[in-house]
């Protein structure tokens, strides 16, 4: 009896660090998928499959000059 209990908690400990691990990743990837979209794409709402551009990072690196410090 004591044994089932154990893998029960267990089961339920997995359970509750995915449903965790998925709030914090969830926020992570939308981030990183808005920021391929163009600014009406972003505004409009949530697709899975943006069209996919990278006009933010050029237009970025065209006002700062941000990545040549990587050089």
């Amino acid at each position: 009896m004591a044994r089932a209990v154990t893998t029960q908690h267990k089961t339920i400990a997995t359970v509750a660090a995915w449903i965790v691990a998925l709030l914090i990743f969830f926020p992570i990837l939308y981030t990183i998928i808005t920021s391929f979209k163009s600014e009406q794409e972003a505004i409009q709402g949530f697709a899975l499959i943006p069209s996919g551009t990278f006009e933010s990072y050029s237009e970025v690196q065209a006002q700062s000059g941000y990545f040549k410090f990587f050089l």
